[in-house]
Parts: C-alpha cells; sequence; structure tokens
C-alpha cells in the first residue's frame, strides 16, 4: 500500500521481500500497522473509496483503480469514546495477491499451502454471492478467506490471540446473505 492506490498486483508468486507487501500476522500488512492512528492511514492513502462508521468503529476501504470491483485493501478502528480522540487500527484486510506473508502465502494461495504454513482453526464463515466462504484463523493474528475451490481469496491481520467475530463480521461483505 505505501501511500499509493497501486495494492501490489503485479507481484509474482515469490516469497515476499518487500515490506510495501509484507504481511505480518498479528502485526502489520505493508505500511500498515495495527495499534496505529487510523487518521496517518487514512491521510497517506487519502480518501477511502468506501466505509462505514457508528459509535467510535469504523471501516475504511481503498479499491484498486477506485473500482469497487476490484482489489480491497480495508482497515477496522475504534476508538475508546470519552477517553480518546484517537481512532486505532484494530484489524486489516486485504484481497490483493500481491500482499504475502514471508512466505509466501497469500491471496490466490491454496488452503493446502495455508495450512502447511500456519495451524488454522476453521472459524465462522459468509455467503459471497451465493456461495460459502471459510475462514481460517492462526492465532498468531493471521486469518485466510477461503473460497469452495479452496482458494484463498482474502486475509486479515489481527492481534495475536483470537480473531473477533463481532470486529471480523464488519468486513464481511453484505451480499447474497
Amino acid at each position: 500500500m505505501g501511500g499509493s492506490r497501486d495494492t501490489g498486483t503485479t507481484m509474482t508468486l515469490s516469497k515476499v521481500t518487500n515490506s510495501d507487501s509484507l504481511l505480518v500476522p498479528g502485526k502489520a500488512a505493508g505500511t500498515i500497522v495495527l495499534g496505529s492512528n487510523a487518521a496517518d492511514v487514512i491521510k497517506a492513502l487519502g480518501k477511502p473509496d468506501a466505509g462505514d462508521a457508528a459509535m467510535g468503529k469504523s471501516v475504511s476501504t481503498w479499491f484498486a483503480n477506485h473500482d469497487s470491483g476490484s482489489y480491497a485493501s480495508s482497515i477496522f478502528s475504534s476508538r475508546d469514546m470519552g477517553n480518546s480522540d484517537i481512532a486505532v487500527i484494530k484489524q486489516i484486510r486485504v484481497t490483493a495477491p500481491g500482499f504475502k506473508t514471508a512466505g509466501g502465502v497469500g491471496t490466490q494461495s491454496s488452503l493446502e499451502e495455508i495450512r502447511s504454513n500456519f495451524k488454522v482453526q476453521d472459524e465462522k464463515g459468509y455467503i459471497l454471492k451465493q456461495e460459502e466462504v471459510h475462514v481460517y484463523a492462526d492465532t498468531s493474528g493471521i486469518a485466510f478467506e477461503v473460497d469452495g475451490k479452496g482458494t484463498c481469496i482474502g486475509i486479515v491481520i489481527y492481534p495475536s490471540g483470537s480473531l473477533h467475530p463481532d470486529t471480523y463480521a464488519r468486513f464481511i461483505p453484505d451480499m447474497g446473505r
């Protein structure tokens, strides 16, 4: 992401060495770091293409080339209402194939590849375009959205521990439910 709207879709499927697109479980997706000020990320990336906010929580989404049918990068942030004006990034979701873990796992990876790199547990999934999507989470702070063909279509970075379903649900597209 690195301040640019290009979400890294031209990268090869080899291991990632570029920190702008490195997925670090429990820590970061590229230059976006969990726990950082959401306003700083929005300032760096520009106005989000989509978003939703209520009760001190918000999701901001940027689409590749501003095309809502394209790859997306989203941040979920929340502020401690009454105690702080700073919205802190709690989760990051990416769908672009350019984002990879140090071991080369990213969207377009198979469930088999994911399982060979992470100890994932099947979590609550969702329906996308009338197809069930499973979510597999690792306690290190990374979750993988996997379609019916066994291919990863999205990745969420969250604080290590367990994926909080209420927080994660804010990212899920309201399609076909």
